[in-house]
């Protein structure tokens, strides 16, 4: 696939803060590419730039190899999905999706004006206007409820009057910021398969910004993780996950347990004042390491079984498997197993070698992996959003 987009050394701040740091990325055609961060990382900033609703301070953006960086929204072959959807609640639903199509001119077939500086336009007539409204109804599986009124649908179904209307004039890029926020968890999921499934059948490339790691990891060919105004990591879901490039990016991505180790020579790691094989190398003599294990690649054994032991301080049961809060030598460490163990029972802790997963020290390193504090409770305080589902910067500092 082509390069579509490019950001080219893109700083863009506000009131004398840096927002975004010069970032350089580019987005390929049909690709659904997601922008993953929390609150002002910089992702919905990064959006807008793109729109054209903001203008970086320096640096350049390029649409298919032109450059857009001055050029004002309605110029650029994008269309955005917000996170509140602006539906007009005058109209129903056909003419919520229609309403763009009523304003668009389009060339005048068979004459050719371009040699006097002028082409002649004409409106789209009601057949054409009515084609593409029930071709996007079906798209978005809403076939027989054009006469509805939008404000007696439901969350779900108004965003897909949104997407619907967001994509009937075709464009080449479609910018959804944060579009599932005010949904429930289950029509979350339905909704984030149906995302997908609209952008496979149009071809269109989706930009999406979320602070769900779930929804990044399901919907997208790549996945751009931001912090600080930086992009930390870019990859494809999978990538992300089992090669996290530094310990913000490991934390964010799932749990993950960051212990301290060093390498004393390649495929080997010592943590703990304990040696284990690995299968990472590349690494100086002696070289000190962050060193992420995933929840589910720890098995529970016997203490007799394992050099590794802590004592289970905390059990939650997760429906699929339990999660355990596990004290190995004063560091909490989280384990999932499908194995119930009794609070306070002393285990072993076992680890293949392809579970070890070594990262260079980074500005990060020391910041996160322990689970001393770590409730659900907690989890959902670390990452608060507001009640409306919107971030509170409101995208400035996004």
């Amino acid at each position: 696939m082509s390069r579509l987009i490019e950001l080219k050394g893109i700083t863009k701040g506000y009131d004398g803060e840096t927002v975004l740091n010069g970032i350089d990325l580019y987005i390929r055609d049909k690709e659904f590419v997601t922008l993953l961060g929390p609150s002002g990382c910089g992702k919905t900033t990064t959006l807008r730039l793109i729109g054209g609703f903001e203008s970086p301070d320096e640096g350049t953006i390029l649409f298919d190899g032109q450059d857009i960086t001055d050029l004002p929204p309605h110029k650029r072959q994008v269309n955005t999905i917000f996170q509140r959807y602006a539906l007009f609640p005058h109209l129903n639903v056909y003419e919520n999706i229609a309403f763009a199509l009523r304003m668009k001119r389009v060339p005048v077939e068979g004459e050719d004006g371009e040699a006097e500086g002028k082409v002649r336009t004409r409106k789209l007539t009601r057949e054409e206007i009515d084609e593409r409204v029930q071709r996007m109804l079906a798209l978005v599986s809403l076939k027989g409820f054009e006469k509805r009124n939008v404000t007696s649908l439901s969350g779900g179904q108004q965003q897909r009057v949104a997407i619907a209307r967001s994509l009937i004039n075709e464009p080449r890029v479609l910018l959804l910021d944060e579009p599932l926020a005010a949904l429930d968890l289950k029509l979350r999921k339905d909704m984030q398969k149906e995302l997908k499934d609209i952008q496979k059948a149009t071809n269109i490339t989706f930009i999406y910004v979320t602070h769900d790691q779930e929804e990044a990891l399901s919907m997208s060919d790549t996945v751009v993780v931001m912090q600080n105004g930086i992009i930390q990591q870019i990859g494809t879901p999978t990538d992300i996950y089992n090669e996290p490039k530094n310990a913000f990016v490991a934390d964010f991505i799932g749990e993950s347990n960051i212990v301290d180790g060093f390498m004393p020579c390649d495929y080997t790691v010592k943590l703990n004042g304990l040696t284990f094989p690995c299968v990472d190398g590349g690494f100086a003599p002696g070289e000190p390491v962050d060193v992420v294990i995933r929840p589910e690649d720890i098995d529970i054994v016997t203490p007799d079984k394992s050099r590794l032991r802590g004592t289970i301080t905390a059990c939650t049961f997760k429906g699929v498997h339990y999660e355990y809060i596990v004290d190995v030598s004063g560091f909490k460490w989280m384990i999932q197993s499908t194995d119930f163990v009794e609070t306070g029972s002393v285990i072993g802790l076992s680890i293949d070698p392809d579970a070890f997963h070594i990262m260079h020290k980074s500005e990060f390193s020391g910041m996160f992996g322990d689970y001393s504090t770590f409730s659900d409770e907690m989890d959902e305080l670390s990452n608060p959003i507001p009640e409306d589902g919107e971030d509170e910067e409101d995208g400035d500092g996004e």
